[in-house]
């Protein structure tokens, strides 16, 4: 299962414990998990240390950025990633329809 923490700082002391004990338990170094945080231009060093400690627990932080549309560039974030996946699912059931054709 992956998880998306949006707006979310690590302040349960719980869950933060949980996917320490979790990540210590997987083979893969890829991140299972997608925490989206605000930085401002200026803040690709502070990014960066953070996907590094974020990493042990199987985290990947992307980062948006705050500087013109302060938190509402989240919004634009999922905006965008919504038509992404629309238009990724529609390409997907186009190739699966295609493919039904060709078998016979």
């Amino acid at each position: 299962c992956t998880v998306l923490f949006l707006g979310y700082g690590f302040s349960e002391f719980e869950l933060f414990d949980y996917m320490a004990l979790k990540s210590s338990l997987l083979d893969n170094d890829e991140p299972r998990h997608v925490m989206l945080e605000p930085y401002y231009d200026s803040d690709d060093s502070l990014l960066d240390i953070d996907n590094l400690y974020y990493k042990h627990f199987n985290v990947e932080v992307l980062g948006y950025r705050k500087n013109d549309k302060g938190y509402d560039g989240l919004y634009r974030v999922l905006e965008q990633w919504n038509r992404d996946i629309q238009e990724q699912t529609q390409s997907n059931a186009r190739t699966f329809r295609e493919l039904e054709e060709l078998i016979p």
